[in-house]
């Protein structure tokens, strides 16, 4: 019997799309190249063709794949019923993957060096930034925030944590688990938010 229909085509794609994350990550969009995705993902620059035709369809690519990754991280975060644990469960959702965490880290900065990247389909930030504000919001709501609470404010300085917890997560040789990382950040913001 023969192999389901797609299914390789389907894996391949997934490759290419892991190993583009990676060096995405890794060198940002200027540093990387068709070449070396096509290579980590053991594939011909053809073959990389036939299913992205350019480095940018790369990149829209692997950034459906990061927002996602945001939204499953939202989602955990929505179960949790405080401030606190909603930054600490979409935290340690982001951090978990070495290469999601580096890959947002480098989108990050990608969206202010390169404004042209930004895809309103497709857009981590603004899907973490309108996932903090709605948190902060409701926390202020629910009166673990003061009424006064500068709300832009706050979701600017949870959003630098964010990209800081990101950046170590994915490009610090820390030889502390992200688990033990992510508990630090949970217990620092304790103090900040009185839980």
């Amino acid at each position: 019997m023969g192999r389901p229909i797609g299914v390789r085509g389907s894996e391949t794609r997934e490759r290419i799309i892991a190993a583009a994350r990676e060096v995405f990550g890794e060198v940002g969009y200027e540093g990387a190249t068709t070449g070396e995705i096509a290579r980590r993902a053991s594939v011909t620059r053809p073959a990389l063709r036939c299913y992205f035709p350019s480095k940018r369809a790369v990149y829209d690519g692997v950034l459906a794949g990061a927002s996602a990754d945001i939204a499953a991280a939202v989602a955990a975060a929505a179960r949790e019923t405080t401030l606190l644990e909603q930054l600490t469960a979409f935290t340690a959702m982001i951090v978990s993957d070495r290469r999601r965490a580096t890959f947002f880290a480098t989108v990050v900065l990608d969206s202010y060096r390169h404004p042209d990247l930004k895809n309103r389909h497709c857009a981590p930030r603004e899907d973490a930034l309108e996932f903090l504000t709605a948190a902060v919001g409701d926390a202020v709501e629910r009166g673990e925030l003061a009424d006064d609470t500068d709300t832009a404010a706050v979701v600017e300085m949870l959003y630098a944590v964010m990209v800081g917890a990101s950046l170590h997560g994915g490009f610090a040789d820390a030889e502390i688990e992200d688990t033990a990382a992510v508990e630090r950040l949970r217990r620092l913001l304790s103090g900040a938010f009185g839980g």
